[in-house]
């Protein structure tokens, strides 16, 4: 499967609502992002194009999509494919690996749904308001509760 482009959108707004960061920037854990939420590592430039960001966006959606491809087993409709694609792209594999896959493919969803929901911590522990808002949007999409499938 592929993420729609609905989702990709969706994602960009939640990265960024003010447009892709064209100069490398720090996020609240202080890594070094560029674009739409990309993780620079050094050695890197002081300048990017749109192109590049652009480029970098869809390659961690990609890395995203045999992500969520790999770890799930279980059917997945569309939005819930999408959502877990938003989670992935945010929050990486690992969070996914953890124990959500292994809800989902074992046919706990909601357990899944509820796990999903604490991963809204920083790196040193402290609650993120954007990641509490973003984990029940994506949740909501995932169990379709999202105005049929409207990203908001």
């Amino acid at each position: 499967m592929k993420a729609s482009d609905q989702i990709k959108e969706w994602i960009k707004l939640e990265e960024r609502r003010d447009g892709p960061a064209l100069k490398p920037q720090t996020d609240p854990d202080g890594n070094i992002e560029v674009g739409w939420g990309h993780r620079l590592t050094a050695p890197y430039t002081a300048d990017y194009t749109l192109d590049q960001v652009e480029n970098f966006f869809e390659n961690d959606i990609a890395i995203a999509e045999r992500s969520v491809s790999k770890n799930i087993t279980m059917p997945l409709s569309q939005w819930q494919f999408d959502a877990l694609v938003s989670f992935v792209f945010n929050d990486g594999e690992e969070a996914l690996t953890h124990t959500i896959a292994k809800k989902l493919n074992s046919g706990n969803i909601y357990e899944a749904m509820d796990t999903l929901l604490k991963y809204v911590h920083g790196k040193h522990g402290n609650v993120i308001s954007g990641l509490v808002v973003r984990r029940v949007q994506e949740a909501s999409i995932f169990l379709k509760l999202e105005n049929q499938y409207e990203y908001h």
